[in-house]
């Protein structure tokens, strides 16, 4: 008994200490894995750059959406977990992703292939290749090769391709890693309008347009080319081209790049009193012109706003000085009530085809000259106002304040709506004692007068055409200016301060008075140059054509005809008009380089069967 107890207690002894340890150790025992942990390495590599062998950092190993592990600075990362089943994948920003290879007891390195981007620049416009170019991506960037392609390495979803060139809109592009077998197509559009305006009729280049973009404008060449940097390119903006010849037109900022054609405005115009559109006049009187350009025998009138004798403002209007000296004119003296309705003769005009020119004398304003004695000019022998042989008195043109004064009228016009503004008597006086005229200073007519003191006289007229000129040139209005016929036929100023080939560098048209009644006798041979109104007026287009081939001119040539019989004077230098004398001048005119005419009847009767159907255009 003893021993077979004892046997029993040894065997168990055996059990408990040897056998029952083995099987445990066998099966991975839960109870020795929590009583004694440890982390055992599954895997161990290093993740570089397939074509220069740099390491990788920020490279991750995934399994699934699972993140195994994190690639450290030096390429390398540790897997201390069992791997899962299926495939483990190493990624990277700008990489093309692989596969973890099979489970290996030594280190190994993972490497990764570059993912590329191809792709072309192009301008939007004309698409064609952009060479030599920038394309940035991140810190990063490449230049075009002379196809204007490029390609790119190590490119990732969160970067943009962007292209930020002087002259073009700067662009930012996402990469599609999904497609990166197809080339890109980089398209950036120009901001430097660069391109050409031409004249529809004859495809020549239209000079001396001014072209208006937002903010932006440019003056086209003699070649009719032009140059804006920075030209915004929203959808649907217009760019506004103000030619003299032509109307005021508007074009979308795409066809602008592609080149304009602007439709050429033959001008045929008729004066009209402004008295006519005085409110008590107007439906009797001023209508009858309306008519005629409905019937399509005008497509302009010259209506005044500023009374010749007077030099009263035809209009309500709201300069301080025209109101404080009262030079707004008042029919029945108790109001304005019978001023000319403008907003009502504009909108008439306007819908019956007809471009409206706002006349306006300058210098002879009898009312200013009147109403501020000071600004008067003087007759140094009684210093009193000086008169002219009109018995008129006139402001001094040598006064700055009076310049502006004309000036501003000119705005206020234009911001009341009429197309054009036209300075006539823009000169110093003409008729009457001029020697006792006093400038002021001591400077009398006697002096100022002579041929060599011809630059005093012209910067007087000038400064006040080129500051009306400087401000409307900005405005949807054009300038006009009325000289006399001997103003383009002499090479001086006329001795009035009216330089052609001067003038014609700051406005938009000059306008020679070329009335063949007004030409001395001798002129051209002729001892009455009244009865060839073919040759003086065939004369005076091919001045202007001289003129214009060797000045870079800004102004076209647009002439007054006149339409009316000649009555004073020697009776061997009267003559009866007739239509036949208005077609030739009309004719005359406009196969000789002229941008349209105007008919000056100073009552506004007209012979109508002598003028042709005008232009629509």
């Amino acid at each position: 008994m003893l021993f077979g107890g004892l046997g029993a207690v040894i065997v168990l002894f055996v059990v408990v200490q040897f056998i029952i340890p083995f099987f445990f150790s066998r099966t991975d025992s839960p109870t020795q894995s929590t009583t004694k942990p440890e982390n055992k390495i599954v895997i161990t590599g290093q993740v570089l750059d397939a074509v220069n062998g740099f390491p990788i950092p920020g490279a991750t190993i995934v399994a699934g959406s699972n993140k195994l592990a994190l690639v450290d600075a030096t390429g390398t990362f540790t897997i201390t977990e069992q791997l899962p089943q299926g495939p483990v994948n190493v990624i990277a920003p700008g990489y093309v992703a692989a596969t973890l290879p099979a489970k290996s007891d030594k280190a190994f390195a993972v490497q990764l292939q570059p993912n590329k981007v191809s792709g072309v620049l192009l301008d939007a416009d004309t698409q064609k290749p952009l060479a030599g170019k920038m394309v940035r991506y991140g810190d990063a960037g490449i230049i075009t090769d002379e196809n204007g392609q490029f390609t790119l390495f190590r490119v990732s979803d969160s970067q943009k391709l962007s292209v930020g060139l002087i002259g073009y809109e700067k662009i930012e592009q996402s990469v599609d890693l999904t497609k990166l077998d197809s080339p890109i197509s980089l398209t950036i559009r120009s901001t430097q309008l660069n391109s050409t305006i031409l004249d529809a009729e004859t495809g020549k280049g239209v000079p001396n347009a001014l072209i208006t973009v937002a903010d932006s404008t440019g003056t086209t060449d003699r070649q009719g080319k032009f140059s804006i940097n920075d030209a915004p390119r929203t959808p649907g903006l217009k760019v506004k081209v103000r030619a003299p010849g032509y109307r005021i037109q508007t074009f979308a900022i795409e066809d602008a790049f592609k080149g304009i054609k602007l439709v050429p405005f033959h001008l045929q115009a008729v004066y009209v009193p402004g008295i006519l559109a005085l409110k008590p006049n107007y439906d009797k009187l001023f209508t009858p012109f309306l008519e005629m350009g409905r019937q399509g025998k005008i497509n302009a009138i010259v209506v005044d706003v500023k009374h010749d004798d007077t030099g009263k403002l035809l209009y309500d209007s709201k300069i301080p000085l025209a109101n404080n000296l009262k030079l707004v004119y008042d029919l029945n003296r108790v109001g304005r009530g019978d001023l000319i309705d403008v907003p009502r003769l504009l909108k008439d005009a306007h819908a019956a085809g007809l471009y409206v020119i706002a006349r306006m004398v300058a210098y002879r304003d009898p009312g200013l000259a009147t109403a501020k004695p000071e600004w008067a000019l003087k007759n140094r022998n009684t210093g009193q106002p000086w008169k002219d042989a009109s018995d008129l008195v006139w402001p001094n043109p040598s006064i700055p304040e009076v310049g502006d004064y004309i000036v501003d009228i000119a705005k206020e016009v234009s911001g009341l709506g009429f197309d054009e503004v036209q300075f006539d008597y823009i000169r110093f006086p003409t008729d009457g004692k001029l020697l006792d005229v006093d400038y002021g200073g001591g400077l009398s007519w006697s002096v100022l007068g002579k041929a060599e003191n011809e630059k005093m006289r012209t910067s007087v007229i000038e400064r006040t055409v080129k500051k009306a000129y400087e401000y409307l040139r900005t405005t949807d209005t054009y300038l006009s200016l009325d000289v006399f016929g001997y103003s383009l036929w002499l090479a001086d100023d006329v001795g009035i301060g009216q330089q052609y080939n001067n003038l014609v560098m700051t406005s938009d048209y000059v306008c020679p008075m070329i009335y063949p009644s007004h030409f001395d006798p001798g002129t051209e041979g002729y001892a009455n140059p009244g009865l060839y109104p073919g040759e003086i007026i065939g004369k005076s287009g091919k001045i202007s054509n001289q003129i214009e081939s060797k000045l870079p001119t800004v102004a076209r040539y647009r002439p007054w005809l006149e339409d009316f019989s000649r009555n004073w004077g020697p009776a061997k230098l009267q003559y009866k008009n007739t239509p036949e004398r208005v077609k030739t001048q009309i004719e005359a005119a406009l196969t000789n380089g002229a941008s349209g005419f105007t008919l000056w009847n100073a009552t506004g009767n007209y012979t109508t069967s002598a003028i042709p159907n005008a232009k629509t255009s």
